[in-house]
């Protein structure tokens, strides 16, 4: 009896190696300031007068500095990375987490503050460019965001998402590229068949997705009353969905990808296959036992 119940614990065992919870992502690019590397990070790093970068954990807070300018002005925060193209059919995914320090003003010089976030193929055919937006959320005095082709209508482009304040928030965000693309976003929430926000399917080429921008490019400098705090860390680009990226979210059963998406791999162990291992390896033992 011993003995089985050895087996059987030994089974158990093997059968937790093959679950999703196990399984590694080894990111395209990933973003990791150290006390040496910092504000680049590895990457490229945009300095401005009208913020100011402090390392948190293997990212940043930005804090975006109140009165900088007298005038309308524009500026690039945050930083930028090449990576390699993409061929149109393929996806990638950027994630993230984030705190939002609040309270939010995002009073600018000239306009309000909204910010392109992420840029996807920045610089290159306008038309496969993919930008994430964040923008002031009046209902809830807190940001929001969306993901967009370009400077798109809503044919292209998500609903827009609140993004609650004081609060660590696991994003991933799907840039599905191909005849039939889309964009999704998924807010503390793990099931890859139910995306927080997605966008209608659309034409979507890849032609200057080989770099990423993070931060990036804010349409105004804030006012003397204005107030923009937020913080980045484990920032990633890759081709597969993460299904254990929101610690607290989703509850969903894990990705399970439509046949019409490539080059993105799920990744995830067979349970059952482990535990039928596992279950010969206690029938041999038992039989063992019995001589």
């Amino acid at each position: 009896m011993k003995m089985t119940w050895r087996c059987l614990g030994f089974a158990a065992l093997l059968a937790g190696f093959g679950s999703p919870a196990a399984a590694q992502m080894t990111p395209i690019a990933s973003l990791n300031c150290t006390d040496a590397n910092f504000p680049n990070c590895g990457w490229g790093n945009r300095s401005s007068s009208h913020y100011t970068l402090s390392k948190v954990g293997n990212g940043a807070r930005f804090t975006l500095t109140p009165g900088s300018a007298s005038g309308l002005t524009q500026f690039y925060m945050g930083w930028g990375t090449s990576i390699p193209q993409v061929q149109t059919g393929q996806t990638r995914f950027i994630r993230l987490r984030m705190r939002i320090i609040g309270p939010v003003n995002p009073s600018g010089v000239g306009d309000v503050w909204t910010d392109k976030f992420i840029i996807l193929g920045d610089g290159g055919d306008s038309s496969s460019r993919v930008i994430v937006e964040l923008r002031p959320n009046n209902s809830n005095n807190g940001l929001e965001t969306r993901i967009q082709k370009n400077i798109a209508g809503d044919d292209a482009r998500t609903p827009l998402l609140p993004l609650p304040s004081d609060q660590l928030l696991s994003l991933q965000f799907e840039a599905r590229s191909g005849s039939s693309g889309r964009l999704a976003i998924w807010l503390n929430n793990n099931n890859y068949g139910s995306p927080t926000r997605t966008s209608p399917n659309f034409n979507l080429p890849a032609n200057a997705w080989n770099n990423l921008q993070v931060g990036y490019y804010s349409n105004s400098s804030l006012s003397s009353s204005g107030r923009i705090t937020f913080e980045l860390t484990d920032v990633q680009i890759d081709d597969e969905f993460d299904p254990n990226w929101s610690g607290g979210g989703g509850g969903g059963t894990g990705p399970t990808p439509p046949s019409t998406v490539t080059g993105v791999r799920v990744i995830s162990a067979s349970a059952s296959f482990m535990l039928s291992i596992a279950l010969a390896s206690t029938l041999l033992m038992r039989r063992r036992e019995g001589r």
